[in-house]
C-alpha cells in the first residue's frame, strides 16, 4: 500500500501557484497539464510525487474545518516514492521540507496528515506545531520555531 499525506491549507492562492512555493524551495518542475479527462497531473518532487487542487467534496474538508478550525481551501496529495539507494531523497523528510517553504511563506493555517487519519503537523495562528506521537526520529528537520503536541489519530 502506497504511503500518503495531504496538507490542507487556508489560502486564497490557486492550487498550481500554491505548489510553485514548494516547487521553488525545493527544485522540481509543476505539472500544469491534465490528463484526457481533466484530472491534475502528479508533479514529481524529490522522493514523491504530488498534485494541488481545490477541495469539491465535504468529506476530510468538514473534518478539517470541525477538529482544527481550518477552512482549507487548497489541498496538496502527496504519495511517497520509495527508493532502495541511499542516494535517492527520502520523500517523508522532503514533504516535510516542503510543507514548511510553503508555511513559511503563506499567512495561512495548514494542517499536514498523513493516510488521513495522523497529524504530522499543524499551523496555526501562524505558530507550528509538530505531533510528537507521529513516530519522528529526527527533529533537526523543523526548522524552529516549532512547538512539539500530541495530537491522537482522527
Amino acid at each position: 500500500m502506497p504511503l500518503f499525506s495531504n496538507l490542507y491549507l487556508d489560502t486564497g492562492l490557486e492550487p498550481d501557484d500554491a505548489l510553485q512555493i514548494m516547487a521553488d524551495d525545493l527544485n522540481f518542475e509543476v505539472d500544469r497539464n491534465r490528463d484526457a479527462e481533466g484530472h491534475r497531473k502528479d508533479s514529481v518532487g524529490p522522493g514523491f510525487l504530488v498534485y494541488a487542487y481545490r477541495p469539491v467534496s465535504p468529506g476530510m474538508v468538514d473534518i478539517v474545518r470541525e477538529e482544527f478550525g481550518i477552512d482549507p481551501k487548497v489541498v496538496f496529495n502527496f504519495h511517497e516514492i520509495r527508493s532502495e539507494s541511499p542516494d535517492e531523497p527520502h520523500g517523508p523528510h522532503a514533504i516535510v521540507e516542503g510543507v514548511q517553504a510553503v508555511c513559511r511563506a503563506l499567512p495561512g493555517d495548514a494542517l499536514l496528515l498523513f493516510n488521513g487519519e495522523v497529524v504530522e503537523l499543524l499551523k496555526k495562528d501562524g505558530v507550528l506545531y509538530v505531533n510528537s506521537k507521529f513516530g519522528w526520529t529526527d527533529y533537526s528537520i523543523f526548522q524552529q520555531p516549532y512547538v512539539l503536541k500530541e495530537y491522537d489519530h482522527l
